[in-house]
């Protein structure tokens, strides 16, 4: 019987599978650069609308904060407000501008206001340029600047605006305090005006003109600003320090708003103060006991805390800014400069310029000769014909 066994091979005819593909990764989007800018190239106000809004616009990636710095843009060279050249001026037509614009996480929009001078000259239509620079977090857009033009209100010469009291008292807050008046400060101020039906001494526009820069709030700002160059730098018969142009951009770019920011804007100052070049030359190589004698001598005065200053250096206890601030705080530098601030400040607010050497120690003596007499000083600038021409004519 034959065998039925043998040998066979059984074919796997299962087709093989196809391998699943590996998923392609979706690619992660590369954040788009965030840019600061102006949000149009030209800007108008009228000058009788008080302030002008401008608005900086932030594109792409927003998640985090980020900053630029605004100003408007000032001609250095003093001209006449009653010249008509087109050209929009710091002194007559608006307030110039110097503000570190802050977005936060999130924000794409944040609006600068400059504040408008409401003038009695025929001028026309005048313009000023306004620009972003210093950029943190973002860079600047291609439109980094623009052009303000602020259209003339004025058909035919009027009285000058500054006789009117709610006109003087908004310019004091403008020229002393950096800032638009608070609306009960300014009603107050507006009343003793009004209500001064005799023109005394306690009420009359030379005191209320008087008490913005004898305030606590002008003492906090310019005068603190003001001690830190003299202290440092010196005064000279020909050239007194600060310059109305330094002067008047440490008001702008470090000037509190609220009682809370005093400090902080403080010592915001005193950093940027002491990373100066002109600083830095001068003080950055010198051995600590050099450092403050070298500033005593600056100063013109003498403490007796000088030992404990040096050896507050040595040991670390305090840093070279916090020294150049205690003798700037001190009562002698304070009773020293006083008087020379007061003058200089005169110029600065009044005038917006820098005092020449004639007029500046020729008020130096008035003070001198009779301390307490400020009022004669006072009037000598608020009702100068300089002064008056700022708004109008005299």
């Amino acid at each position: 019987i034959p065998d039925n066994q043998g040998i066979g091979t059984i074919l796997d005819t299962a087709p093989t599978p196809t391998p699943t593909p590996t998923p392609t990764p979706t690619p992660t989007p590369t954040p788009v650069a965030a840019t600061m800018q102006f949000s149009a190239a030209t800007f108008s106000v009228a000058e009788d609308a008080v302030r002008a809004t401008l608005t900086i616009t932030r594109t792409g990636d927003t998640a985090a904060a980020a900053s630029v710095l605004f100003s408007t843009v000032d001609s250095s060279q003093f001209t006449g407000c009653d010249v008509v050249n087109g050209a929009a001026l710091s002194r007559c037509d608006y307030v110039a501008t110097l503000d570190v614009v802050r977005f936060a996480a999130g924000e794409t929009t944040r609006t600068v206001q400059v504040s408008i001078i409401d003038d009695t000259y025929v001028e026309g239509a005048e313009t000023l340029g306004i620009t972003l620079s210093n950029a943190v977090g973002a860079s600047l857009g291609t439109q980094s600047s623009a052009t303000l033009t602020i259209t003339d209100n004025d058909a035919a010469s009027a009285s000058n605006p500054i006789f009117g009291n709610s006109f003087f008292v908004r310019q004091h807050y403008l020229d002393f305090l950096n800032r638009e008046p608070e609306q009960i400060g300014f009603d107050a101020w507006v009343g003793v005006l009004n209500g001064c039906t005799t023109n005394a001494a306690t009420c009359d526009r030379i005191e209320v003109s008087a008490s913005f820069f004898r305030s606590t709030e002008f003492q906090a700002k310019g005068y603190f600003f003001y001690r830190f160059y003299t202290v440092s730098f010196g005064s000279r018969p020909t050239v007194t320090r600060p310059t109305y142009a330094e002067f008047d951009r440490d008001m702008k770019l470090f000037s509190a708003r609220t009682d809370a920011e005093v400090e902080p804007r403080r010592q915001e100052f005193i950093a940027d103060f002491i990373a100066r070049p002109e600083w830095v030359a001068r003080y950055g190589a010198l051995s600590n006991a050099s450092y403050v004698d070298t500033l005593l001598q600056t100063a013109g005065v003498q403490l007796a805390s000088r030992n404990q200053l040096v050896t507050d250096l040595d040991t670390g206890a305090r840093t070279r800014s916090q020294v150049l601030r205690a003798i700037v705080e001190s009562p002698e530098v304070s009773a020293r400069e006083y008087n020379r601030a007061l003058v200089a400040l005169q110029y600065f607010g009044y005038l917006r310029r820098d005092p020449e050497p004639g007029g500046y120690e020729a008020w130096l003596g008035v003070i001198a000769a009779d301390p307490a007499n400020y009022r004669r000083m006072v009037d000598g600038f608020v009702n100068s014909v300089e002064y008056r021409k700022r708004f109008g004519q005299p």
